[in-house]
């Protein structure tokens, strides 16, 4: 008997096992074992709060920022504020 056949992790086990099952050809390539998911799932976590961290940051940053500022910091150099006669702060 091949190794392949002994080990169940491979597709050619899980044919001996149930010959009829219609089971795609990659089937087996999308095995997670349960240290990855719990990896992720604490990665995906850490990754978040930094993420809210700093858009806390930028938030801040931006509302200390005049509209001026607001509306020009990313415009083309070219372009020129003109503000409009009923803007408001």
């Amino acid at each position: 008997m091949r190794s392949s056949l002994k080990r169940s992790d491979t597709l050619a086990y899980l044919h001996t096992v149930s010959p009829s099952a219609l089971m795609p050809a990659n089937s087996m390539n999308d095995r997670i074992s349960a240290h990855y998911v719990e990896i992720a799932s604490k990665y995906a976590e850490l990754m978040y709060e930094e993420f809210k961290k700093i858009q806390h940051e930028i938030i801040d940053e931006r509302n200390k920022m005049s509209r001026e500022e607001r509306l020009t910091k990313y415009a083309h150099p070219s372009y020129k504020y003109v503000a409009a006669k009923n803007e408001t702060e």
